[in-house]
């Protein structure tokens, strides 16, 4: 039998014995839902995302894992769901150029590409220049001056590709709104604007 790296069961649970008054909502649950969709129709908290997100970070699956849940797949048909998307994955890797297919995910949407060419552009550092100017070099939200700055979209960078359907680096440039300073405030890199995006998730 394939031994696995990550602990059957939570380790927050480890050596802690729950009580009746627990085991009979757990048990009523159970049979209200069916085993295992105790979590039907519900939502973690973003903090919960946070620290499952943190914890599981320190996993990584072993070799023999990875073999095993590979094997365990063989055989079994996909659905038409799943055929979908991997055939749309696959057109959208054929729009990547062929010195980053080795880099970029399979799941990628198209969009990545294009922000980053965006952000290295003339008009993007020149667009972040004004802004800074604008506010004096200093964080509109805690009034550091002179740290790590980071210029901000207010209204997120991504939402205005998506709204104006911008696929092209030269329909970007002809789109008023992304280069508009009113649209930009300068936040500190490593608090105000870590903050702010947080919020955003």
């Amino acid at each position: 039998m394939a031994k696995y790296l990550f602990p059957k069961g939570h380790r927050t649970n480890v050596g802690r014995k729950a009580s009746l008054e627990t085991r009979q909502k757990m048990s009523s649950t159970h049979k209200e839902l069916g085993h295992g969709k105790w979590m039907q129709g519900r939502n973690h908290s973003e903090e919960q995302k946070q620290k499952i997100s943190a914890s599981m970070k320190k996993y990584k699956m072993t070799l023999e894992h990875r073999k095993h849940i590979s094997q365990s797949r063989l055989g079994k048909p996909l659905s038409t769901e799943h055929c979908q998307a991997l055939s749309e994955a696959q057109k959208r890797m054929g729009t990547v150029p062929p010195s980053r297919r080795g880099t970029v995910p399979w799941n990628y949407c198209g969009a990545t590409l294009l922000q980053e060419q965006i952000r290295k552009s003339f008009e993007y550092r020149q667009w972040r220049s004004n802004v800074f100017t604008r506010d004096d070099f200093t964080c509109q939200k805690c009034g550091a001056r002179g740290n790590k700055l980071h210029a901000h979209h207010k209204k997120p960078f991504a939402k205005i590709l998506k709204e104006y359907n911008i696929t092209t680096f030269t329909q970007a440039l002809a789109c008023a709104e992304l280069w508009n300073i009113n649209n930009g405030e300068t936040l500190c890199g490593d608090t105000c604007h870590r903050m702010i995006k947080c919020l955003r998730l």
